[in-house]
């Protein structure tokens, strides 16, 4: 039994791919020379508490979910390659293409996609960051945002688009995709997925992790990496204090290489033989994974790699509440119901059959 619990080990560090030399540096390409995290030091392995935490034990089968499993992947690749700097990415989840916080599936049934454009874009960038070896896993977070059909969970539908449209285009030699993707069912607010990723890379004793997201003037980008001073209303610091009660840590984007920000000339088409439509972020020069265009379909949708270090401790971040901060102004109407896991993965199996 312990040689086949071996060879089951190496097995699955032999399928993970070595870190790019770009995984070692991501922090050289931060755009703030005067906001640069130091070198993290040697990975220890995880907190005694990542196996007996709620996000751990999220299994929801007919969805594709087993968060056990994609953890586990991830620790045996940092047992072995201690060089890659961010080798989790977390993804925010967006649920406003067919108005602010509603599924995109159930009010757009014509749309043969799980999640909206702008959600299809962060994950499309993701995905590139995983072909790149530039990251190891993805932390897909968001709640059960629309209570007209609270069947539809971010996370879980958005770990869903992922498989469908790049399970088969992840090479098999870098074994399954579905073995690098954990989701946080419960977040529901900016700020909370930002907690969520900083709590579950404490976890796994982590220091540091990429967010993805889409980018331009008044976009989640714009609005993480401009914060400002905590003082400030509409900042992210603030309300991020204002939910949590305490300071975000640093986040700054990324540039100068194409995986982290490269603008595509509106004139070079996709595989498909759609144009950008104007110079977008696709990720570097990267056609070969199709262009995401926006819910209008005119215009494909710019996304960007936010660095995130400095966070609180776990001893900070440990409460037991996943959904919402302790300080969150939700705690004072109506609690918000938690997600249905029966009820998604019942809709996980219809939808599934309805895309086939």
């Amino acid at each position: 039994m312990r040689v086949l619990l071996l060879s089951l080990v190496a097995n699955v560090a032999s399928a993970d791919v070595a870190p790019s030399g770009l995984a070692a540096n991501v922090s050289n390409h931060i755009i703030s020379s005067k906001k640069r995290p130091s070198r993290p030091a040697a990975w220890h392995g995880p907190e005694i508490y990542l196996r007996d935490s709620s996000i751990y034990a999220l299994n929801v089968s007919h969805c594709d979910v087993d968060n056990a499993r994609a953890i586990e992947r991830l620790l045996t690749f940092l047992r072995t390659n201690p060089r890659m700097e961010y080798p989790l990415v977390v993804v925010p989840g967006s649920s406003e293409g067919a108005g602010h916080h509603t599924a995109w599936p159930q009010r757009k049934p014509d749309d043969r996609h799980w999640v909206d454009p702008n959600f299809r874009s962060r994950l499309r960038h993701a995905f590139l960051l995983l072909l790149r070896g530039v990251a190891h896993t993805v932390l897909i977070s968001g709640g059960s945002i629309d209570a007209a059909h609270n069947e539809y969970n971010e996370a879980i539908y958005g770990l869903r688009a992922m498989l469908s449209e790049y399970a088969g285009r992840f090479p098999a030699s870098l074994g399954p995709l579905s073995e690098r993707l954990i989701v946080d069912p419960w977040a529901i607010h900016s700020e909370v997925n930002v907690r969520n990723g900083d709590r579950l890379a404490r976890l796994i004793g982590l220091d540091r992790n990429l967010i993805v997201t889409e980018a331009g003037l008044f976009h989640q980008t714009w609005w993480f990496v401009r914060s400002g001073d905590k003082t400030i209303p509409w900042s992210f610091d603030h309300a991020f204090a204002n939910s949590m009660g305490y300071a975000p840590g640093e986040l700054q984007d990324l540039n100068d290489a194409p995986i982290f920000q490269r603008f595509a000339p509106p004139y070079e088409k996709d595989r498909s033989g759609k144009l950008p439509g104007f110079w977008i972020n696709s990720a570097g020069r990267t056609p070969e994974i199709e262009y995401v265009h926006s819910s209008s379909g005119a215009f494909a949708t710019n996304t960007a790699v936010i660095a995130h270090w400095g966070f609180a401790s776990l001893r900070t971040l440990g409460d037991e509440r996943w959904d919402l901060g302790p300080r969150d102004k939700d705690f004072k109407r109506s609690p918000i119901p938690p997600p249905n896991f029966d009820r998604i993965g019942k809709a996980c199996e219809s939808l599934r059959t309805k895309l086939r």
